[in-house]
């Protein structure tokens, strides 16, 4: 070839450098375009070229490419595998190809002619049985023979990028496994998340364990999912089934009668490792003949896990799965952290739940101590107050009597009068909202029955149906219980009221409130204070009109108009 060719000493320095470069690459095809240049000069090649083959495609693309200097590379493609079949077929088999230009047709013979290429050589690279690269040097001058100084470098090249592509392979595989598994827990701890989401976000816990528990089973490629709640029966601790969900074909424990289970029926120590917070796991084939068990097999179940739900520090019941076979429930298994997630989401809401219902309880009894206070304000202070009244009265209005008494009398009744309004105004305080009292109507019944004094103020209310709410709404209806609470309080500590009337009806475009008082009355808009202004604001609020005719010593008739949505 008129120029001396690389010595072994060298060739192998050369392999040993492009074995380097493919190992310190992230993909040993990013390092081709190194190794086909030094490779090429050393080789005193026309060009070389390293050929990528999209096996599922059949499809050779140039990835990376050298020439001499004043040689143009060739066209990067794509090669379709039918365009190149007399070179693809030999390749594929692990062949090597080597042909003249007088030996070529198609496709190919248009390519090298185009090229100017004489003579070609090229070495596959078989990857597990399949054709993944092509390592090819031209010749441009002539020459027909490849020297077999050449075929063997570009034959230990290929061998050596092959190894590379397998192991790069091998660990890619294993990447893509482990990241599948990776994502896969992480999709199930999402689940898992979702799920405790869910259970914190529906008051209803019934309703929400009803939702979950079918996406437990299935997560967890469970055939059964139980929750088990603590209690008693005849003073014996015991376990109660409180939800079951079961697979299409599985027996039901609750039609089964499996419903309660005493403690001394469960296996030994089961129910103490759940008291202290650690789960409990039963396996058939134990040998325990404890009544679990013996349902356990009844119900063919295989493994049957229990893990304790611990509410403000005490056990307070057991989340089950059971499963007709053994699952993988390593520790940093999938399955166990939904489980463990699942069963922390549950207590969470128990815990929601109970701290709910002490809210109740505490609320229901501050309203019976509100109750029973108004209540003996109204029967006792109250009453008192107007039995002391009714005696000044009859001091003041009997002739017997010397002046100076009688003005005693007035001055005592002004103050008793001036408590009887205190009273009042404290039983109408320590009233109830009207949510708690139910429906709209009767909430004012009870605020307007608790106003009225024998002998003293006649109150009164007056309305022929109930279903005023679903029309106002709760917020509505509680702004109009505070509208008729003002309007009482104005009544009795302004206008000094002996009778009052109030009044709710529907009319056609809405509801209407009327009170009306026979007391001293007032001139509108010289009286408009704190109370009067709030009034109006909250009907206002509501949507509504409010009318007030008032005659100084006529009394008042207030009128709130409420449109049915606001």
């Amino acid at each position: 070839m008129g120029v001396v060719g690389p010595g072994d000493d060298e060739l192998l320095g050369l392999m040993a450098d492009c074995g380097e470069w493919l190992a310190r690459s992230s993909n040993p095809l990013n390092a081709m375009s190194e190794i086909v240049r030094r490779v090429g000069e050393s080789l005193d090649a026309d060009r070389m070229n390293y050929f990528f083959r999209d096996v599922s495609a059949g499809v050779s693309h140039l990835i990376s490419a050298w020439a001499r200097e004043g040689l143009e590379l060739i066209v990067p493609g794509p090669y379709r595998d039918e365009d190149f079949d007399e070179v693809i077929g030999p390749l594929s088999r692990g062949e090597i190809y080597s042909t003249t230009l007088a030996t070529k047709s198609g496709r190919n013979l248009q390519v090298n002619e185009a090229s100017g290429t004489t003579a070609d050589l090229l070495v596959p690279v078989i990857v597990d049985g399949e054709l993944r690269g092509i390592l090819a040097i031209d010749q441009c001058r002539g020459q027909a023979a490849f020297p077999i100084r050449q075929v063997n470098t570009l034959r230990a090249l290929t061998v050596l990028i092959a190894s590379t592509l397998g192991r790069f392979d091998a660990e890619a595989m294993r990447s893509s496994a482990m990241q599948r598994q990776h994502s896969v827990r992480e999709a199930a701890a999402e689940s898992a998340v979702d799920i405790v989401r869910e259970l914190l976000s529906i008051s209803d816990l019934d309703r929400a364990l009803e939702r979950v528990l079918p996406r437990i089973g299935s997560m967890t490629a469970g055939q059964r999912v139980s929750l088990l709640m603590r209690d008693r029966i005849d003073g014996r601790p015991c376990h109660r089934l409180s939800k079951e969900w079961i697979t299409a074909g599985q027996p039901s424990e609750a039609e089964l009668g499996y419903v309660v289970l005493l403690d001394d029926e469960a296996p030994p120590g089961a129910v103490a490792e759940l008291e202290s917070g650690s789960p409990f796991w039963w396996r058939n084939g134990t040998g325990y003949r404890d009544e679990l068990s013996i349902r356990n097999q009844k119900l063919g179940v295989a493994v049957r896990g229990l893990l304790p739900l611990l509410v403000e520090g005490h056990y307070k019941g057991a989340l089950s799965f059971g499963w007709c076979y053994e699952p993988n429930l390593g520790v940093g298994g999938v399955e166990f952290r939904v489980l463990q997630l699942a069963a922390n989401g549950i207590a969470a809401a128990l815990q929601r739940q109970r701290a709910v219902e002490r809210r109740i309880e505490e609320q229901r009894e501050l309203l019976a101590e509100r109750t029973r206070m108004a209540r003996e304000i109204h029967d006792g202070v109250a009453q008192g107050f107007t039995g002391i009244l009714m005696q000044l009265g009859t001091i003041v209005q009997t002739k017997e009597y010397p002046a100076d008494v009688k003005i005693r009398a007035r001055r005592a009744g002004d103050l008793a009068r001036q408590g009887l309004a205190d009273a009042r105004r404290a039983v109408m305080a320590l009233q109830p909202e009207s949510s708690s009292r139910g429906d709209l109507a009767s909430a004012l019944a009870h605020l307007v029955e608790c106003v009225s004094v024998p002998s003293e103020v006649t109150c009164a209310f007056h309305s022929e149906r109930r279903d005023f709410d679903a029309s106002l709404g709760p917020a509505r209806s509680h702004e109009l219980y505070r509208v008729v609470q003002e309007a009482l309080n104005n009544a009795l500590r302004h206008a000094h009221a002996r009778r009052i009337d109030v009044t709710l009806v529907r009319t056609s475009t809405g509801i209407q409130l009327r009170v009306e008082d026979d007391g001293a009355g007032f001139v509108e808009g010289d009286s408009d204070g704190f109370g009067i202004r709030n009034m109006r604001a909250r009907v206002q609020d509501m949507g509504g009109v409010l009318l007030i005719d008032s005659t100084s010593g006529a009394g008042t008739r207030l009128i709130a108009d409420i449109p049915l949505s606001a």
